[in-house]
């Protein structure tokens, strides 16, 4: 018997990038790729392995996107298997969420766990009341969405109730292996327990594509969530089961062209001088006839005047018009000379390590902190990530405890959420600036 799947993750439907309406259509475009591709592969089933949609609460042009290509699957009768991703659960006070709307719909099969008295309880999903496993002939399909910080119990409670079947078994997981791990991510041996039980464990979250083991496979998301992914390979998994082997495929899939260079202004001495070196780089960029790429241009380096005079505007409008962009974007990470960001030895602080500094600075204001600074740095700053990845509440609360408890003194904790908070505020302040 064969058995053939695409796996996909990461979709992020309803994405307007740069408020733009084009990348808001490019998400969908490479969507509806991935759909073209299962079509005219004849696969059997469709897998989403969660961040179907990039906000938890999306507007009817989004969800007639997500309709139009689970429309396609099911017209062709290939079903399609999904759990929920960080973007995808439920809003705030609301009891469903859009993918659970879209099941009800019977577009899909959203495969969400049960829990009993906070444990995993492992049960045969049913449209209505849902669950976290569905089998078809030759194959099952097990899901448990994102845990976050909880991944690691949920899968060793999943090892405990799930038995071995001679059924190819597919396991649907929103986390991150080896990476990630104070938010969320679980290591290796978390998930190595399942080995015997799990042929196939499609991995979502990670917007880059890894693979372990032969058998963890993590596409990463078909277009470019962030333009730092611009050089990373984008695609799917095609998989095809038979005669108790597997075959993986990673295809690459429809996305924008997107072009990062970065330029270190570190020999200019005016401003024009930066100017023309920009103008330089920028033509040294191969760009295809009618691809109307984003292009993104980071500006580092040392500057004897003070780099805020960089009009970086000038230089968007500049590139704009040299270039069939869609988007031009210029960052100034310049650092003016004997400023306290520069260092003696030559080369100037990164982003992360400036955004250190400055948390530290802030903290050591506060006296009594002083022998937490680097925990609540650390703090701090996975806090905001959490926060950029839209996660629930408890793993942003659950962080916070999780240092609150080592700092015995009742006035001291109390310190530390206001400093959190403060600290943050300050940053995204400063990020804007």
């Amino acid at each position: 018997m064969t058995i053939s799947m695409i796996h996909c993750g990461d979709i992020h439907l309803g994405f307007d990038q740069y408020n733009s309406e084009e990348r808001f259509h490019d998400f969908h475009r490479s969507f509806l790729n991935i759909v073209d591709y299962a079509i005219e592969n004849r696969v059997d089933y469709f897998v989403i392995a969660g961040d179907f949609f990039n906000k938890r609460s999306i507007n009817p042009r989004t969800l007639s996107q997500a309709i139009d290509g689970l429309n396609r699957l099911r017209k062709k009768e290939i079903r399609v298997i999904a759990i929920e991703g960080n973007h995808d659960k439920a809003p705030y006070g609301q009891g469903d969420s859009w993918m659970d709307f879209l099941n009800q719909q019977e577009y899909f099969y959203l495969l969400n766990p049960r829990f009993d008295q906070g444990d995993l309880v492992l049960e045969a999903y049913e449209q209505k009341q849902g669950g976290s496993l569905v089998a078809f002939p030759g194959i099952r399909f097990v899901g448990l969405g994102y845990q976050g910080s909880m991944t690691a119990r949920r899968l060793s409670e999943l090892n405990e109730q799930l038995e071995k079947s001679e059924e190819v078994t597919i396991l649907l997981l929103h986390s991150a292996v080896n990476n990630l791990l104070h938010l969320g991510g679980i290591k290796y041996e978390d998930i190595a327990l399942l080995k015997e039980k799990i042929d196939y464990v499609a991995m979502g979250h990670i917007h880059q594509r890894y693979e372990l083991d032969h058998w963890i496979y993590n596409p990463g998301s078909p277009e470019c969530w962030d333009v730092g992914e611009g050089a990373k390979e984008k695609g799917f998994y095609h998989v095809v089961f038979a005669d108790g082997q597997k075959n993986v495929t990673f295809v690459p899939s429809l996305k924008r062209p997107v072009h990062s260079l970065a330029v270190n202004v570190s020999g200019c001495e005016e401003l024009d001088e930066v100017y023309a070196l920009c103008d330089e780089e920028v033509d040294k960029l191969d760009i295809k006839e009618d691809s109307r790429p984003i292009v993104q241009l980071i500006i580092k380096g040392y500057t004897p005047f003070n780099p805020l005079a960089i009009d970086t505007k000038l230089l968007e409008e500049k590139i704009a018009n040299t270039l069939d962009c869609l988007i031009v974007e210029v960052v100034n990470n310049a650092v003016m000379k004997g400023s306290h960001h520069a260092t003696s030895d030559g080369p100037e602080m990164n982003r992360d390590d400036l955004e250190r500094e400055v948390l530290r600075g802030l903290f050591m204001e506060k006296g009594n902190l002083s022998p937490w600074v680097d925990e609540l740095v650390d703090l701090s700053r996975n806090v905001k990530e959490l926060i950029l990845k839209e996660a629930d509440e408890q793993s942003v609360s659950a962080l916070v405890e999780s240092l609150a408890e080592k700092i015995v003194a009742e006035d001291l904790v109390q310190d530390c959420e206001e400093q959190v908070a403060a600290a943050m505020e300050s940053n995204d302040e400063g990020s804007e600036a």
